[in-house]
C-alpha cells in the first residue's frame, strides 16, 4: 500500500529495476538538483549487489534518496557557497551502503523546530527498517550533512 501511495506522488521512475537503478537515481538528481555539482562514487561490486534486491527495497531506497535530495535543496544551501553533493555506493563486509553528503549548512539546533521538519526522514527511516536496513544521519553545522542508507547482509 505504501509503495502504491509513493508511486502516485509527483516524479516517480517509470521502470525501477536493479538494472536501471543507477540511471534512475542520476535522472532523479538532475530533476531535484538541477545545476548543482554532484559527484558519484560507485563501487562495481555494490552495483552487482543491487541485482539481488527485491523491487520493494529498490523503491524504498529510491524514495528515501528523493527525500534526501529535496532536503538538500530546501535546507543545505549557504548563500555565496557552491553546493557540492557526493553520492556513494559501496559494498563492504556484507553491507550495502548508499551515502549522500552535502557541504551545506548541516543539521541545525534541533531545539528550534520548523513545521514539518524531520517528518520525511522519520518516514523513510521507518521504511528502511521495514526492508531490513537503516537511515543514519551525520552532520556538523556549517560543514556537512551525510545520510547513509544501509542494508545488512541478511537481506542480500
Amino acid at each position: 500500500k505504501i509503495s502504491n501511495l509513493l508511486k502516485i506522488l509527483p516524479f516517480h521512475p517509470g521502470d525501477l529495476t536493479a538494472l536501471n537503478f543507477i540511471g534512475e537515481i542520476k535522472n532523479l538528481v538532475k530533476s531535484e538538483l538541477p545545476g548543482e555539482s554532484v559527484s558519484y562514487f560507485l563501487d562495481e561490486n555494490a552495483i552487482e549487489k543491487l541485482q539481488s534486491l527485491e523491487a520493494v527495497a529498490l523503491e524504498v531506497i529510491y524514495y528515501a534518496i528523493r527525500e534526501l535530495l529535496r532536503n538538500i535543496l530546501r535546507y543545505a544551501i549557504i548563500p555565496d557557497k557552491k553546493l557540492e553533493v557526493k553520492i556513494s555506493l559501496s559494498f563492504e563486509k556484507s553491507i550495502l551502503e548508499l551515502s549522500i553528503e552535502d557541504n551545506g549548512k548541516g543539521i541545525q539546533d534541533s531545539s528550534v523546530s520548523r513545521v514539518g521538519s524531520g517528518q520525511g526522514l522519520i518516514l523513510h527511516s521507518t521504511m528502511m527498517a521495514v526492508i531490513g536496513g537503516a537511515l543514519i544521519k551525520e552532520s556538523h553545522p556549517g560543514e556537512f550533512t551525510r545520510v547513509r542508507l544501509v542494508l545488512k547482509k541478511f537481506f542480500l
